[in-house]
């Protein structure tokens, strides 16, 4: 979205959102994808019992 592009940490909180809502897209390229892994890894830092409940990528996230 454009807002998004305005900054890169607006970037990541909008990224964040749609992970914590679960309306990510169905086809998931390399960029989100490293930006999801980098979101996950910076929440297990602070709290390692942190869940991601995701409906389209629990799985993904679980094998990681």
């Amino acid at each position: 979205s454009e807002y998004s592009q305005s900054t890169a940490s607006e970037d990541m909180a909008e990224v964040f959102s749609h992970l914590m809502y679960g309306n990510l897209p169905n086809k998931i390229d390399p960029i989100l994808e490293k930006k999801i892994d980098f979101i996950k890894d910076a929440l297990l830092k602070i709290d390692n019992s942190f869940i991601l409940w995701l409906k389209k990528l629990k799985l993904q996230l679980l094998k990681k």
